[in-house]
């Protein structure tokens, strides 16, 4: 059972990864998603550092750590997706400033907003890929050595499922839909994680981690981060659309 959730995890790592880089380069484009995915990927680097901290001075067991990281997944993924489309909105905002019949100074006031917004959005992705590193960590250390190949097998498996359904369902589905799945994932890492650990899931745990889940279901679209029409007229030397 453990082992599920060694694949789901990574699954849900190279999902988010390869997601999150389609998704920068539409919010803050391609040139500003490196940084951006850059934090990201350090967050992701300073979860190992977590198991010196444990030793030390935390006084808490893995089971416990793990528990906390998923239940605080979902709502790091929701604010990554709030910050998303603010910064969305504040760039599409900056591209109106200056004359109307002046391209360059809007561009310009464009790539301002972006140069200053961009590492806001890398920050809001460093706690998700932070958490995912951590559960990952902590689910090798309780497998132990003896039992180390075959998990790595199920972590490679999960990588290359999770990469391989982003590019299906980027290509045959909509935007929605790719920012359900990983709400989805993670909590079906919940479910095999607290079956291995022979955890019960009480009430209160169930409504506090699926909270995110039921809000991107019934709200999410109206926080999808919006295209600006005129960027795109500009970008592809169309001034019709300039009033």
């Amino acid at each position: 059972m453990i082992n599920r959730t060694v694949f789901l995890s990574s699954l849900l790592l190279l999902f988010l990864e390869f997601f999150s880089s389609v998704r920068l380069s539409f919010v803050v484009t391609p040139a500003f998603s490196i940084p951006s995915i850059g934090l990201a990927v350090f967050g992701l680097s300073l979860a190992p550092a977590l198991l010196i901290f444990k030793t030390k001075w935390l006084k808490w067991d893995s089971e416990r750590l793990i528990s906390f990281a998923v239940m605080a997944l979902p709502y790091s993924l929701l604010i990554n997706y709030f910050v998303e489309f603010l910064v969305k909105e504040e760039t599409n905002k900056a591209f109106q400033l200056g004359s109307k019949s002046d391209l360059i100074s809007r561009a310009t006031a464009h790539q301002e907003t972006l140069f200053m917004l961009a590492p806001v959005v890398g920050l809001s992705l460093l706690l998700p890929y932070f958490l995912i590193g951590v559960i990952i960590i902590l689910l090798f250390e309780r497998i132990g050595q003896k039992r180390i190949s075959k998990a790595y097998f199920f972590d490679l498996l999960g990588g290359a499922v999770g990469c391989f359904l982003c590019y299906l369902l980027l290509e045959h589905s909509s935007f929605y839909l790719c920012t359900l799945i990983p709400y989805l994932i993670v909590l079906a890492i919940s479910v095999t994680f607290y079956r291995a650990a022979g955890l019960k899931i009480s009430m209160g745990k169930t409504l506090f981690g699926t909270a995110p889940l039921l809000f991107i279901l019934i709200w999410g679209r109206q926080f999808e981060p919006r295209a600006n029409m005129d960027l795109l007229a500009h970008k592809s030397g169309t001034s019709a659309t300039f009033k």
